[in-house]
């Protein structure tokens, strides 16, 4: 009884890891492929639907991930036991169990490498933002998600919160997110007044500053610069903790890897599901 209670136990738990591998453990290896070609099959149809751009997608997609769990784990545990050594093993079914095994391989690959994430997800995948960079739009702690296809077809325009790498001094290559204020051709210029784009004040409702409008600040105050073609001056809201193209420059569109859409977790309740503009 004890035994047979262990190999119950152990087979929900290799399901836990990965669908379908507590089935091949309990000799069911046709039942372990099959769950093992479903599971890749449910992110593929999620990422061609592009299911995960909105919220609501992502809390069906969560919850069709959680039930497939959930359906695997009690398969494996019902079917599992000491009944489970009276099923044909390995030289009887051969062509199964390799199947099976090669699939186990093909998965492990596939999670371990982000494979699922960044071409069966379509390009969507969720980030954290450590910093308050972004406040009140994003906040330090807040996960969002970032389409890294956005901008195949299309490019960047002014006010889009965007995914990018800058060079970051000693450190390499970091990414981060910011605001598009300027594009290619434009001209900006920072005053005591507020930003002015191409001559014309910016109104920017989404923009933070915590200190008097002072002629000698230099985190307000910037001189007049021209933005080159196919370059982006990004910036983040909260103007007074934001290392953003005031500092490192503007950035090649290259750069840029995604859009952000919406936050999927806050410590603010209320912010979850909010639409990133």
């Amino acid at each position: 009884m004890l035994r047979g209670f262990f190999r119950r136990s152990l087979a929900g738990v290799l399901s836990l890891l990965m669908a379908g591998l507590g089935q091949t453990f309990n000799r069911q290896p046709r039942k372990g492929v099959v769950f093992l070609i479903l599971v890749p099959t449910v992110v593929l149809l999620a990422g061609g639907v592009r299911l995960l751009s909105t919220f609501p997608g992502l809390v069906i997609d969560v919850s069709l991930q959680l039930l497939l769990l959930l359906w695997t784990i009690a398969d494996a545990a019902v079917c599992g036991g000491c009944e489970a050594k009276k099923r044909p093993g390995f030289f009887v079914a051969r062509t199964w169990y390799i199947c099976a095994i090669l699939l186990i391989i093909l998965n492990g690959i596939g999670e371990g490498t982000n494979f699922y994430q960044k071409y069966l997800r379509n390009g969507l995948e969720t980030r954290v933002d450590p910093s308050d960079s972004m406040d009140p739009t994003i906040r330090s702690g807040d996960r969002f998600v970032s389409d890294n296809g956005y901008y195949k077809h299309r490019s960047p325009q002014h006010g889009e919160v965007v995914l990018f790498q800058y060079d970051a001094q000693g450190h390499g290559t970091e990414d981060s997110v910011k605001r598009i204020i300027a594009i290619g051709g434009d001209t900006i210029e920072g005053t005591k007044d507020g930003i002015f784009l191409n001559g014309k004040f910016l109104s920017e409702p989404y923009a933070k500053y915590e200190s008097p409008q002072e002629a000698a600040d230099t985190k307000r105050v910037f001189g007049l610069t021209k933005v080159a073609p196919g370059e982006y001056f990004v910036m983040g809201d909260n103007r007074y903790d934001s290392y953003d193209s005031r500092y490192f420059g503007t950035i090649p569109l290259s750069r840029i890897k995604g859009r952000a859409l919406y936050l999927y977790w806050s410590h603010d309740r209320s912010r979850i599901g909010q639409t990133i503009r």
